[in-house]
């Protein structure tokens, strides 16, 4: 994965700039939004803001490097947040924007996990592709011998279920989920969460069958999807 020194992007919502980093300067969120001084997925960011059911922590599974996250802290009614992401590499970045970025010094909770309906499995990954560095797909399969930590594959990170990364204390008003055809069986490890906080729900659904698969999964905890698709392939869900 070709990278630079971390350069610095300027961007701005409603009158007030951050200061993002990125050593990918071909990414495709880089290029397209925060070179332009946008936050990524703008529209979709409003309306998880204006329907959020409450107050409460907001989760961002498959964070990248921080595009969410920054405006979850900055302009959500957000109690604490929870970013997790996978690639260790990403990962790094995303916490340093994050950080940076927390105006409001919300309690922060960073998590280099691949979130799964089983914990301690391992999530192998190819090197992400330089243009794309969200497109990071998960190959999730039990671990053996040979991957006793610490020398598990390199590549390589462990999956966790939500029910046993979130805390029965939190309650959980938005679980964000963009992780590239996973997004059912995370749903699947956190169903005791959803059942107990009712969080609006934004996942991503790739194909027509995903959708379909998730829409009857999400029926299963009586909540209806979001008519209106403000980015292609992503959806929202809320409780009836």
């Amino acid at each position: 994965m070709p990278a630079r020194r971390p350069k610095k992007y300027p961007i701005q919502c409603e009158g007030e700039w951050f200061t993002v980093m990125s050593p990918w300067p071909l990414d495709l969120m880089v290029t397209r939004y925060w070179q332009n001084e946008r936050f990524y997925e703008g529209k979709l960011l409003q309306q998880i803001r204006k329907r959020a059911p409450k107050p409460g922590v907001y989760i961002d599974v498959g964070a990248n490097q921080g595009n969410h996250s920054v405006f979850f802290a900055n302009f959500c009614d957000c109690t604490k947040l929870i970013s997790i992401e996978a690639v260790w590499e990403v990962y790094d970045v995303m916490v340093r924007n994050v950080v940076a970025n927390n105006r409001k010094d919300v309690p922060f909770e960073a998590c280099n996990w691949a979130i799964s309906n089983k914990s301690q499995e391992l999530a192998e990954y190819d090197t992400p592709f330089y243009k794309n560095i969200g497109g990071t797909e998960m190959r999730i399969r039990p671990r053996n011998h040979q991957d006793t930590m610490p020398a598990k594959p390199n590549n390589s990170v462990l999956t966790i279920k939500l029910d046993d990364l979130i805390p029965v204390t939190d309650d959980v008003a938005v679980l964000k989920m963009d992780i590239e055809g996973g997004e059912a069986k995370a749903i699947v490890g956190g169903a005791d969460m959803i059942m107990r906080c009712k969080p609006l729900l934004i996942a991503e659904a790739r194909t027509a069958e995903n959708l379909k698969e998730l829409d009857e999964l999400m029926k299963m905890f009586q909540y209806d999807r979001v008519e209106k698709n403000y980015k292609k392939g992503t959806h929202i869900w809320s409780p009836r």
